[in-house]
């Protein structure tokens, strides 16, 4: 089996995400990273002010911008925190345009510097790492470390019940062609359920997908610029 083959078999079995990434116009946004060029929050984790920290894969998030946000914010409620239960889930797609600076990159840091949490899900931290070393060429650390500077809220943990959920979900849409949405895309939705939070992405079979359930969705524009509309 090729590298091409294998990963359509991923993709039809929900374990990866297609989102239509050009490598050769992701490499040079990694590149300018990797040189210190480019990063809008910073060139290094190291240029934080002490007692910050920078998000890990152990789940921890950077808190410089987060001080910026609100200056009234009391220590205790700085750094590290659980996730709010109204927020903006962003779904892989959404941080890598930010990163590769695509049309839909000043939208999604407005969201991200706005007054509602903004979060991945722990899938979508992996869909987005994947992509940037294997696609686009990135430094193991370095994707890590892009990633970390975004001041992305900590991802909740994936609990069995919303497994199930995001599995049913998957069942009642998925369509090789026409819904090709995957697990990560699901547990991103489901994710976003709860009244007050949102789903931003311009994955358009997602985008559908959240319509038919009534998922609050906020719609960003694709790598061309395009917006789905139903």
């Amino acid at each position: 089996m090729t590298g091409s083959q294998n990963d359509d078999q991923l993709c039809d079995e929900g374990l990866i995400e297609r989102t239509g990434i050009d490598p050769s116009r992701g490499a040079g946004a990694v590149e300018r990273r990797a040189s210190g060029r480019g990063r809008p929050w910073g060139s290094s984790c190291g240029s934080a002010a002490a007692g910050q920290t920078c998000w890990t894969a152990q789940g921890q998030v950077s808190t410089a911008r987060r001080e910026q946000r609100s200056d009234s914010t009391t220590g205790e409620d700085r750094g590290c925190r659980p996730r709010a239960p109204e927020v903006i889930v962003l779904d892989s797609f959404a941080v890598l345009a930010l990163l590769r600076d695509e049309p839909a990159a000043a939208q999604v840091q407005e969201l991200i510097e706005g007054e509602e949490e903004a979060a991945l899900t722990v899938l979508g931290v992996s869909e987005v790492i994947d992509q940037l070393v294997r696609l686009m060429g990135a430094d193991e650390d370095e994707a890590v470390l892009d990633l970390a500077q975004l001041g992305l809220a900590s991802p909740s943990p994936v609990e069995a019940a919303m497994a199930l959920h995001a599995g049913l979900l998957r069942a009642r849409h998925y369509h090789r062609r026409s819904r090709a949405v995957s697990l990560a895309d699901c547990i991103a939705a489901e994710t976003a359920r709860p009244v007050g939070s949102q789903l931003a992405t311009a994955d358009p079979h997602l985008q559908e997908l959240c319509r038919e359930e009534g998922i609050a969705l906020i719609a960003l524009p694709d790598s061309t610029g395009q917006t789905w509309s139903p």
